[in-house]
């Protein structure tokens, strides 16, 4: 299962082997921007790796962790953490104490204290146990291998070769960022009260999105908000943000929340910047990053309750379009519609017609007019732009474009219409795209089938194998041809040990070579399907699901992407007893 997890590279291992044994010192601030190396030794701000081996200052995730301080000292203010930042690391799988006595304890395990009848209980009991002497501390690892933030001042980073690899993953790359910048939010501004600890959590996750933006460009900042949005919207079952505090921490349902308050940050940001350029012309966020600053120099040290939170955003100087009400009333709207409210609103497009006339040059030009509607149960008092998109083909070229604009929705249901456009709109279906570069939180069927994959996939992770079948068989219900769905069914098939299910849905994956499947899952639903066979003692048709793999992946030009699977499906085919087991090949990431 071990191998699983990391072939699949869907987990978050991080960074390097680190134990408490020699530190070494680096500049934060100075080090923004620079190679790490580079890094002078003196300086206000130093973080300290704790490290039986200094970990070399070419690692992807030292350099990142560096960047990252830098970048949020830049933007929020220095720590002024006395004794300076610890990096710690740890093994995800087992027990392990530090020099300060302290004794990091991972998921699954039972704490027995020696000389106490005492037994603190972990996130899941798996009949493992860990003694340790009373009144020792007790750091719980997290659950997955994720790196956490400890005390204020550590970040717990697990052991893995990523610290010698030349590159990390984007989602490894997202969940440090946001672990640093947790040094920010939630250390330096803790949050207030009970069950308000979503408040610093989501600004910290949202911080990392900053820092991609500020890496990558929109490109980047798009591919973590995008990735957050489907997250947000998971594992809905209409809690909301502020009732959050019931949640176990290390749940997939808390994990939505956070994602959920990640995105109404975005939104945030992304409605101040309409609201301005309707009014002035030009795109213009600076409110929000003045929003952002207050937070940290208003609240460092004291802690933000939910309060102070929606009180720093009424507080914004932001022009308001004629027609719309002050935006402290528009605020508090979409804070109860965002944070207040759990329900995530479907809206359907209804009604689309396309009028032609003449233009003033005796050119035709084009007109799209509509409404749009909630399905029920409805938030009646949903008050926010919603992004629309038109498909339009060029009446002498036949080329296709598309035009994306905003309406302003209050209530259940809105009429729009988009006139003079140059082009012949494509009314096949709608015509209408609903959210089209996913700016809001709303579902449609292309959301909704995404949001069923990311459902299952998490559920496999935490080995929940039949939940994760029944999600994936309604991913199928909009998709019914999907080759991701289908590879990801047969892999929690595979999981469970149900050989002829798995071969069947691998089979079925496998079967879709159309334009519009990926060809990765073709690929590892054949090598699936021979572990399978292998693992039931079918040599021959194992080693022609292995041959008939190869073929496809040499075909398909995808060597390059998948390094090192061509010689292990080499060594399966040539292989005496057949490969049984887990594949340990980098596998395909179905849910992306």
């Amino acid at each position: 299962m071990r191998h699983l997890w990391k072939a699949l590279g869907l987990l978050i291992f991080l960074a390097g082997s680190l134990s408490a044994q020699e530190a070494q010192y680096r500049s934060i601030s100075s080090c923004y921007g620079s190679e790490a190396q580079d890094c002078p030794q003196e300086a206000s701000s130093r973080v300290t790796f704790f490290a039986g081996e200094a970990p070399s200052a070419e690692s992807p995730a030292v350099r990142l962790i560096l960047r990252a301080l830098g970048f949020f000292e830049e933007q929020f203010g220095p720590l002024q953490v006395e004794g300076g930042i610890n990096v710690v690391g740890y093994d995800p799988s087992q027990p392990q104490s530090f020099p300060d006595g302290r004794v990091l304890v991972p998921e699954g395990y039972n704490v027995k204290e020696r000389e106490s009848y005492d037994t603190a209980q972990g996130i899941s009991l798996r009949g493992r146990e860990v003694s340790v002497p009373h009144g020792t501390e007790v750091i719980w690892g997290p659950v997955g291998g994720r790196p956490r933030l400890f005390n204020d001042r550590t970040i717990l980073v697990p052991q893995s070769d990523l610290l010698r690899e030349q590159s990390l993953s984007d989602q490894a790359r997202w969940a440090l960022s946001e672990v640093v910048a947790s040094l920010w939010w939630g250390g330096r501004v803790p949050f207030a009260a009970a069950g308000e600890a979503w408040i610093p959590r989501s600004l910290a996750r949202y911080s990392a999105f900053l820092l991609e933006e500020k890496e990558g460009g929109k490109a980047a900042y798009d591919a973590i908000r995008r990735n957050t949005m489907i997250q947000a919207m998971t594992f809905t079952s209409d809690k909301s943000l502020v009732s959050s505090g019931g949640l176990e921490e290390a749940s997939p349902e808390y994990d939505t929340l956070i994602s959920r308050g990640a995105a109404v940050l975005h939104m945030l940001r992304n409605r101040i910047a309409l609201f301005v350029a309707s009014t002035s012309g030009q795109k213009d966020d600076s409110a929000f990053f003045a929003f952002l600053r207050n937070l940290q120099q208003g609240y460092a040290g004291e802690g933000i309750s939910y309060a102070d939170l929606k009180k720093e955003a009424e507080g914004l100087e932001v022009p308001v379009p004629e027609g719309l009400p002050s935006w402290k009333v528009l605020t508090r709207g979409f804070f109860g519609q965002w944070v207040d409210s759990g329900r995530i609103p479907e809206w359907y497009p209804s009604k689309i017609l396309t009028h032609t006339q003449a233009g003033e040059e005796g050119n035709i030009v084009f007109k799209v007019i509509g409404s749009l509607r909630q399905k029920e149960p409805a938030v009646e008092f949903f008050q926010d732009f919603l992004e629309l998109r038109v498909s339009l083909e060029n009446p002498e070229t036949q080329e296709r474009s598309f035009e994306d604009w905003y309406v302003w929705v209050s209530g259940k249901a809105v009429q729009f219409e988009r006139a003079n456009l140059s082009q012949i709109p494509i009314l096949g279906g709608t015509g209408i795209e609903i959210n089209p570069n996913w700016e809001s939180l709303v579902l449609d069927p292309k959301m909704r089938f995404r949001i069923l994959i990311n459902k299952g996939w998490q559920l496999s992770q935490r080995g929940r194998q039949q939940e994760a079948v029944g999600v994936y068989n309604q991913a199928l219900g909009e998709d019914p041809t999907s080759s991701r769905a289908l590879f990801l069914k047969g892999l929690s098939f595979f999981l469970q040990g149900n050989w002829q299910l798995a071969i069947e849905s691998f089979e079925e994956a496998a079967s879709l070579t159309s334009d519009r499947q990926p060809p990765e899952a073709v690929i590892f639903s054949l090598l699936y399907r021979g572990y399978a066979f292998d693992n039931v003692g079918a040599r021959g048709k194992a080693k022609a699901s292995y041959a008939k793999a190869t073929e496809y992946l040499e075909t398909s030009g995808l060597s390059e992407n998948f390094p090192g699977l061509a010689d292990g499906l080499r060594r399966c085919k040539q292989a005496e007893q057949g490969c049984t087991g887990v594949p340990e090949d980098p596998a395909f990431p179905g849910f992306q």
